[in-house]
């Protein structure tokens, strides 16, 4: 349960924090320049560095069971 809380607070930093930081309210305006960095930067950048860490976990799991097998 602490991991999850830790991930969303992690996501939550990663989408508002940067060399501009953004205010929730201002992100929903896709004209803004607040929503063009939110929605064009970073949105994808934190949706790729979940699937990566996805992906390396799976890998992690993938081969410490190989092992256990063999």
């Amino acid at each position: 349960v602490s991991l999850v809380v830790l991930l969303i607070i992690a996501v939550a930093l990663g989408l508002t924090h940067g060399s501009t930081s953004l205010e929730w309210g201002q992100v929903w305006e896709p004209q803004s320049t607040a929503g063009r960095i939110f929605w064009q930067l970073r949105m994808p950048r934190v949706i790729v560095a979940l699937g990566a860490g996805s992906a390396l976990a799976v890998a992690g799991l993938v081969f410490q069971d190989r092992k256990s097998v063999v």
